[in-house]
């Protein structure tokens, strides 16, 4: 169940423990092993600040990469994400994307899964891919996001259980100021040998053509 009130953060039911919180607060994204940039930059920003102080913001251009890298040391059959998120002037371009969020095993490079800004014609949207055991993708289908402020956005990945098909990908978005919330989903997913080792912020390859501006994430939670 969506749990969110309204931006105000309260307890996750049901979840196994907490991998990783981080608001950002100290400037120095000091729970990440790597903060990489090729030509784009992360930083924590007062710009970016959607709670609190500050937050982590990813500026890019064609051709940049800009990302923050956490190894959680354990391999992750089931994550629960969400994070404050502002598009902002970030420009995406038609048949383009910017890596919001990607779930990796260590030493392989096709994500398990990821969360994706995408323009679906002159709205901005969100769209989750998750990889599955034959080497095809399921996908959420896209969710616009609200054009005024940040939203509250949530992610929920859970790989099958052994000889099953009960594998899943969930995503929400709530507009802080009206307190709606959309969602998006695939189910029934034959994904029980995916695992997720990594967890990178941002854009980890190289961005589209039309990719020009700047996004904020803040307030990070991310459970098992």
């Amino acid at each position: 169940e969506f749990i969110s009130r309204r931006g105000s953060f309260i307890g996750l039911q049901g979840l196994a423990g907490e991998l990783l919180n981080d608001d950002f607060e100290d400037g120095r994204f000091l729970l990440w092993e790597a903060a990489a940039e090729a030509g784009g930059s992360v930083v924590p920003a007062p710009t970016a600040a959607l709670s609190g102080e500050l937050g982590a913001e990813f500026r890019l251009a064609a051709g940049q990469v800009a990302f923050l890298e956490r190894d959680f040391r354990s391999s992750e059959d089931h994550l629960h994400l969400r994070f404050l998120f502002d598009p902002g002037n970030l420009g995406v371009g038609l048949s383009n994307e910017v890596r919001l969020v990607s779930g990796a095993r260590d030493g392989v490079a096709e994500p398990t899964i990821s969360l994706r800004l995408v323009q679906d014609g002159t709205v901005p949207s969100l769209l989750a891919f998750a990889e599955l055991d034959s080497g095809d993708r399921a996908e959420t289908g896209s969710l616009p996001i609200p054009s005024i402020g940040a939203s509250l956005v949530e992610l929920d990945w859970r790989a099958a259980a052994p000889g099953g098909t009960d594998g899943s990908l969930v995503i929400k978005i709530q507009d802080l100021t009206s307190g709606a919330v959309a969602k998006a989903e695939a189910l029934g997913l034959n994904n029980e040998n995916q695992r997720v080792e990594i967890l990178r912020l941002g854009q980890d390859i190289a961005a589209g053509a039309a990719t020009q501006g700047s996004m904020a994430l803040d307030r990070l939670e991310v459970w098992r």
